[in-house]
């Protein structure tokens, strides 16, 4: 247990039954200023979206408390962070992919299937070129869902003009030069004429 002291705000505390804490937004600005650049932005991303708050609002404790240790760089990792981020290893792979060199993806890509009344969220999309990133830590696959496509492989009915990419298990072993080896699999195709896709997706909110 790492034990840190420093004085809060009345705001800035909580209480989960009997016992007093920091609240999300605090919590995220400690740790978005502490921990190492990428487990920042997984931390931020998650409770960004377990809270419904948005990463931008800890901008504010950046202005309250200027100077402190490692506030310098919280503006950084804001500007990494997606709110709609499904999971945690949905955070690490869209951050190895950006460092592999693949423009930032969209998050939670909703691919709608209307004539079945059903829909998929894609953690990773990149909608232009019709390419996607499943994460799939459980390794389970249902059917239809988009992580059972394989890379490059047409997908059936709905799927048909996505590539989809599935990564299972655990992640802590991959890098972004694995990354890189699938990247050509990956990018969005050159495109000209009317309808091109002129510029990569940055957002999904």
């Amino acid at each position: 247990m790492l034990v840190r002291r420093g004085l809060l705000h009345p705001g800035e505390i909580t209480c989960v039954g009997d016992v007093r804490v920091t609240t999300p937004l605090r919590t995220a600005f400690d740790l978005a200023r502490s921990l190492d650049p990428d487990e920042a932005v997984v931390a931020v991303d998650r409770l960004a979206n377990r809270h419904r708050f948005p990463p931008d609002l800890l901008l504010n404790f950046g202005a309250r408390y200027r100077g402190r240790r490692g506030v310098a760089r919280l503006a950084e990792v804001l500007a990494r962070a997606e709110r709609f981020a499904g999971s945690p290893m949905a955070t690490r792979m869209r951050l190895l992919v950006v460092a592999a060199g693949l423009p930032r993806p969209h998050v939670q890509w909703v691919v709608q299937d209307l004539a079945a009344r059903t829909a998929f969220w894609l953690d990773l999309a990149w909608p232009c070129a019709g390419r996607a990133v499943e994460v799939n830590v459980s390794g389970v696959v249902r059917p239809g869902d988009p992580a059972g496509v394989p890379l490059g492989a047409p997908g059936p009915g709905r799927w048909w003009r996505w590539r989809t990419a599935r990564t299972r298990g655990s992640m802590c072993s991959i890098q972004p030069d694995d990354v890189k080896e699938r990247r050509c699999r990956l990018a969005p195709p050159v495109r000209n004429g009317p309808g091109a896709c002129k510029t990569a997706p940055v957002r999904s909110n």
